[in-house]
């Protein structure tokens, strides 16, 4: 009898371990997919030199990663340092998350105004206080489209120079 409670425990332990890796690989995926829907965005913006998951050393030494980051550290003010948070609709990013992106920020040297924060869900009410722009759900789709847009501006722009540049050129 105690051996088959011994089994017994065993197999309710693999398969409690089977559903959290699955769970651990679904949320990673999930954070992943946001990044890349980040760095689409920056890029359709004109952003220059978008990369994800930047390590950044701080003074004592301690090794952060940034999910997104775009710009040129040579240049400044031209970078910007996004944390992703995708959480299910209804969970919201708390302020120790918002907290600890800031203190990153910190340690880092980069001024509160060059990070941002996304969620695909919302933020609890005082992690939007603490000096560090969050962008929610809702936001964030808005954003997206906008920069649609102005991707597609670009392109109309730079295919009528092409076509004025090749006029010019047939006209020789």
């Amino acid at each position: 009898l105690e051996r088959d409670y011994i089994l017994l425990l065993g197999i309710c332990a693999m398969t409690m371990l089977k559903r959290w890796a699955a769970r651990a690989r679904d949320n990673h995926r999930k954070g992943s997919d946001l990044e890349r829907r980040v760095k689409r965005i920056l890029e359709s913006e004109g952003r220059p030199n978008v990369r994800t998951n930047v390590l950044l050393k701080d003074k004592n030494g301690n090794l952060s990663e940034i999910d997104v980051m775009c710009g040129y550290r040579f240049i400044p003010g031209s970078q910007l340092y996004i944390e992703c948070k995708a959480y299910k609709k209804g969970n919201a990013v708390s302020l120790d998350a918002v907290s600890k992106f800031k203190e990153v920020l910190l340690l880092n040297g980069i001024p509160l105004h060059r990070g941002l924060v996304v969620t695909t869900s919302h933020f609890s009410p005082r992690a939007t206080t603490i000096g560090v722009t969050t962008v929610a759900g809702e936001e964030l789709l808005s954003w997206e489209r906008a920069s649609a847009k102005s991707s597609t501006r670009r392109r109309r722009i730079f295919y009528s120079l092409v076509l004025v540049l090749a006029a010019i050129v047939s006209a020789k």
